[in-house]
């Protein structure tokens, strides 16, 4: 897989198209693969914490989640050649579990928005095979159990809704526990958005790098610090990265 370097992070020049073909082909292989989509505030996750730097680099493939990801890659002379959204990702892939009769499991979120999302599944994606489903919240000595119900559902897809790092901490603890699973993907908030609770920035926000700001209306209290904050040091970051390609150049 050609991947390319984006401030410290190893991120696969692929469309969308060929992440399914993958995803189809781990399914195929039987073994344990994982992957995720790279945004702007797991860039400085990454470059702040070794330890969740080597979490993601462990990752089977990992992908431009984000436009301000696709917007860095042109500034370092690295393009990567379209965005490739988690959400997206996993829309996609239950239409391949329906058509391939792949079995899915969804973890995350409360109870009674998780119920909200599953009945959307169900209506929207004809045929689907729930294997099972499980919110997002357990104590440090239940997560055993969590793993043993998963197992015990065979699903083939495990799809993880729930926030970084404790998405990615989760798989890299029991990725070799997950016996039936053939790809983990993380999907953020997708099940919230898919319950009704929040909606997606439309494309053309999306398009002006401007996802971050209409997630930020419908959120302000949780996501304000993370925006202000991290989106100054994604710019920092970025910065330092150009002026070193810079200097490299020269």
């Amino acid at each position: 897989m050609d991947t390319v370097n984006i401030l410290n992070c190893n991120i696969a020049k692929v469309k969308m198209t060929e992440v399914i073909g993958m995803v189809e082909d781990f399914i195929k292989v039987g073994e344990f693969h994982s992957g995720g989509g790279i945004n702007a505030d797991q860039l400085v996750k990454i470059n702040e914490s070794p330890v969740f730097k080597e979490i993601m680099q462990k990752s089977d493939i990992l992908f431009a989640d984000g436009m301000s990801v696709i917007f860095a890659s042109n500034l370092l002379r690295t393009p990567l050649p379209e965005r490739v959204g988690a959400t997206d990702v996993f829309e996609n892939l239950l239409n391949l579990a329906v058509e391939k009769n792949y079995g899915v499991f969804f973890l995350g979120t409360k109870d009674k928005i998780l119920e909200k999302a599953i009945d959307h599944y169900r209506t929207t994606y004809k045929g689907l095979k729930i294997s099972g489903y499980r919110n997002g919240y357990w104590k440090p000595d239940e997560e055993d159990d969590v793993v043993e119900k998963i197992n015990s559902c065979s699903p083939d897809l495990l799809f993880l809704g729930m926030s970084s790092p404790k998405k990615e901490e989760f798989i890299e603890r029991n990725k070799h526990q997950l016996k039936s699973v053939s790809f983990a993907l993380g999907v953020g908030g997708a099940f919230d958005i898919h319950a009704g609770e929040y909606a997606r920035a439309p494309v053309w926000m999306q398009k002006l790098f401007l996802e971050w700001f209409f997630r930020l209306l419908q959120e302000p209290r949780r996501l304000f610090w993370r925006y202000s904050v991290n989106n100054t040091k994604f710019l920092y970051l970025l910065s330092k990265g150009i002026l070193k390609r810079m200097a490299t150049s020269n």
